[in-house]
């Protein structure tokens, strides 16, 4: 979501918040003149909301009418829908992700943030969603982390130096970009320095792009016909400017660190030491055997020194081709292809699913709602989707700062697969902690059990619509409601809820039933 609307920064006074008061229906008791079941956004306990409503029971309308009057408020209203069904009627943008979409999500981004942002976090925050998709082991963990460190690194960002999670500096760039003329066919890549990379990862680059050097302007360039003109200019061009590296990026880094790790030298040397390694303990054993020949040390004996002269003209190469000075590191952080290999496929199945495209969706800044139509998803993405979305939207509002009431929400239907008891957890984290920052939560499912209690402890507003019969009592012992209280529930007519107010009381914070208001 567009969040550059001109709020205030983390240091500035806690920013204001438009004010709702949206009505959920009448409540009639007796003895007693009707009144509204309010929810204020200033006068709640926190802006979340849960809602449980089985199928027909009006959740979807529910939805819908929120989302028209938060958006009529003022409130930047997000709404994902999950099965494109939720189109609300005030003015509003639909943007719609699928395997046919020109843009997508780049779960790479680096947040600024010095609590929760940095090179890291952004790391491990990937390696935890893409666990969440496909299972990654212990050693593919480690390998993918130092892979992502190494490619922060490229385009100018440190953990150390938190200067450069920001876009605005890059440590790469120590003066202006040079004005130079290319060769006729070519484009001049001046933001492309070879000195950083390995000799493999030059040759491999040199190949993949056809590259050649201009010794006159001391630039590589690329030939105007090549058909990966367009991606080496993105990367390398005139202008070209910091950013945060994408799915595409890490798919290429890491299969030029698989060709590295074929073509590299060093290598050959390691594997000749393990050869002259193994006929040394052959050839120890052999002398501990009783009755062994002299023909069979000869024989072993032979086969060492062999192997040795092979691992010394191994390793004089090896020097020979020593550049950057890190090679011996590389080589003991990078010993196993097969790991490396079976991460470039999982990233590339993450990229065939069409949802991590480098460019980011352009949100219309005059509208208050912005519809994520995920339809076209398969269950997968769809969790993947929704959290980094709410992970990406409460850092933002994180560094905006402290906001006196809830100025931002997403509305989120059928939320229980988005849902679990992990820490990492980007909904329940939101929940949690992003009230403070103006962001609340609406969360709908079908089953009041999708809710764990750190959420039903947190919510500012709780909806009963509807449950099925053979689940009645047990909602009713755990919102400790009048037994039977669910049995007269009628759908789409009637509800039970609670909003919890900062000076309300035990009367007015207690579930009521009410009649429902009609759509906005």
């Amino acid at each position: 979501m567009d969040l550059e609307d001109g709020e205030t920064s983390p240091t500035a006074a806690v920013r204001k918040a438009p004010t709702l008061r949206l009505s959920f229906g009448k409540v009639k008791l007796p003895n007693r003149a009707p009144f509204d079941q309010t929810w204020d956004n200033h006068a709640v306990q926190s802006g979340h909301g849960l809602v449980v409503g089985g199928s027909g029971s009006g959740k979807t309308h529910q939805l819908r009418r929120m989302a028209n009057q938060f958006g009529a408020a003022g409130i930047k209203t997000i709404v994902i829908d999950g099965q494109g069904d939720i189109i609300p009627s005030v003015r509003h943008q639909t943007i719609t992700f699928g395997p046919t979409s020109t843009f997508g999500l780049n779960p790479l981004a680096v947040s600024t943030d010095l609590e929760m942002g940095g090179v890291h976090a952004s790391a491990n925050k990937f390696i935890h969603l893409i666990g969440k998709q496909v299972t990654l082991g212990d050693q593919q963990r480690t390998a993918l982390f130092r892979l992502l460190m190494d490619l922060y690194r490229q385009h100018g960002f440190s953990q150390e130096d938190p200067r450069t999670w920001s876009l605005e500096f890059d440590p790469r760039r120590r003066a202006p970009p040079r004005e130079v003329e290319a060769r006729p066919g070519m484009v001049a890549l001046t933001g492309l320095e070879m000195y950083s990379v390995s000799e493999a990862e030059k040759l491999s680059l040199r190949e993949t792009y056809s590259l050649s050097f201009n010794d006159a302007s001391r630039v590589w360039e690329i030939p105007k016909e090549h058909p990966r003109l367009e991606e080496a200019v993105d990367q390398w061009g005139k202008g070209k400017v910091k950013r945060p590296p994408n799915l595409q990026d890490l798919s290429r880094h890491i299969f030029q660190r698989l060709k590295a790790m074929k073509l590299g030298m060093t290598d050959s040397a390691v594997h000749r030491l393990e050869e002259v390694c193994k006929q040394a303990r052959t050839l120890q054993r052999l002398r501990l055997k009783r009755g062994h020949t002299d023909h069979e040390v000869d024989t072993i004996e032979a086969r060492k020194a062999k192997a040795r002269q092979a691992a010394l003209e191994a390793y004089e190469e090896a020097l020979d081709r020593m550049e950057t000075g890190e090679e011996l590191e590389q080589l003991l952080l990078w010993d196993n292809p097969d790991i490396v290999r079976s991460l470039y496929n999982k990233v590339e199945e993450l990229l065939r699913s069409g949802l991590f495209k480098g460019k980011a969706p352009e949100l219309d800044p005059t509208v208050s709602v912005i519809r994520y139509n995920i339809r076209g998803l398969n269950e997968t993405e769809k969790k993947f989707f929704i959290q980094y979305l709410v992970d990406d939207i409460h850092l933002k509002l994180k560094e905006k700062g402290l906001c006196e009431a809830m100025d931002h929400a997403l509305l989120l239907d059928e939320a229980a697969p988005h849902i679990d008891d992990s820490s990492e957890n980007a909904v329940v984290r939101a929940f949690r902690e992003a009230r403070k920052y103006g962001l609340g939560l609406w969360l709908f499912a079908q089953e009041l059990s999708a809710f764990p209690k750190p959420l039903m402890a947190s919510a500012g507003a709780r909806v009963i619509l509807g449950v099925d019969d053979d689940v009645a009592a047990g909602v009713e012992k755990k919102l400790a409601l009048q037994p039977g209280k669910l049995r007269y529930l009628r759908p789409q007519v009637t509800a039970l809820v609670q909003v919890r107010s900062k000076r309300g009381n035990d009367f007015s914070n207690r579930f009521h039933e009410c009649e429902i208001a009609g759509l906005a």
